[in-house]
């Protein structure tokens, strides 16, 4: 069960790595 959470965890934070990154790219593109 904790495996579970560590795994959606971690996907959570690369996806929000890559939506921060979209942004900071986008705000320097604006």
């Amino acid at each position: 069960f904790t495996q579970r959470i560590e795994r959606n965890n971690l996907t959570l934070r690369t996806r929000i790595k890559r939506l921060a990154r979209k942004m900071i790219c986008f705000s320097r593109s604006v």
